[in-house]
């Protein structure tokens, strides 16, 4: 299986919402600006499709060919 990092994921004010309490909290979402550029997920496509299990190694590799986009 392999996958490629596509796009970063910008982060929303929903983040701040507790579901179960409905309160907010900004300093939330201040500190995912702060210390990640505003973005906390990443979209990505399916290169080779393959099967993951509960416990299987999962390997990161970077490639000088196709840097992580930035929005």
């Amino acid at each position: 299986m392999s996958v490629r990092v596509d796009k970063r994921d910008g982060r929303c004010a929903v983040i701040t919402i507790d579901p179960q309490t409905t309160e907010r909290n900004p300093a939330i979402l201040r500190t995912v600006t702060r210390d990640r550029g505003g973005c906390l997920g990443v979209y990505g496509s399916t290169v080779q499709p393959g099967r993951v299990a509960l416990n299987d190694l999962v390997f990161v590799e970077s490639s000088a060919r196709s840097p992580v986009p930035q929005d």
